[in-house]
């Protein structure tokens, strides 16, 4: 979702780390959620991390994110 408003933003594709360290300036409201994607990223395979408890912050931000897309046009 960062590289969709990165790139809707400023018109080019960026790796993910570079959207989301950009998107985490932008989105401050956002960042502890973008930090757990990031942190995940790298641990995906820590069965100890309950994945799940984040999935309906993660939606608000996916639709966040839609929202922002759609306003920008």
């Amino acid at each position: 979702m960062c590289r969709a408003l990165y790139a809707c933003k400023n018109g080019e594709q960026v790796s993910k780390k570079r959207a989301a360290a950009w998107a985490k300036n932008e989105l401050p409201e956002w960042s502890y959620l973008i930090q757990n994607a990031l942190d995940w990223r790298k641990d995906w395979r820590n069965w100890q991390i309950n994945h799940e408890a984040s999935y309906p912050e993660t939606v608000k931000f996916v639709y966040f994110i839609l929202d922002r897309i759609g306003n920008d046009r």
